[in-house]
């Protein structure tokens, strides 16, 4: 009786160590194809189009100086804009101040002469 228990145990436990040190051959399968998969694109990946042709890099190259030059030209644009409105702006805001210093040096001169007149 104990013979056979023992038995039923270490083959169990034989089992167990044997699944738990070696794949089944569909996971060694699976995780190979997953490597040579990873292989291949790591070497598509170093070895695309336009390290070899210096023409396909240099076209990309001039793509985006034109790209970044469009997007400076913008900026430029909306600058001068800004400063044109700024300055439109200070010189209303200059002739608004001329206008009424004016007005407040005749205010003043109606003040000091009806104060003068009214106090003689």
């Amino acid at each position: 009786m104990f013979k056979r228990k023992s038995s039923s145990i270490t083959r169990t436990l034989s089992s167990a160590s044997f699944s738990l040190t070696e794949p089944p051959k569909s996971r060694r399968w699976i995780w190979g194809v997953c490597l040579l998969a990873l292989i291949l694109l790591g070497v598509v990946y170093t070895l695309r189009a336009d390290s070899f042709s210096p023409e396909i890099a240099l076209r990309n190259s001039i793509e985006s100086l034109k790209q970044e030059n469009q997007r400076l030209a913008q900026e430029l644009k909306q600058q001068v804009m800004n400063f044109q409105h700024e300055q439109a702006t200070r010189e209303a805001l200059e002739r608004q101040l001329a206008t009424q210093s004016e007005e407040l040096k005749k205010a003043r001169k109606d003040l000091s002469f009806y104060r003068e007149n009214i106090v003689r």
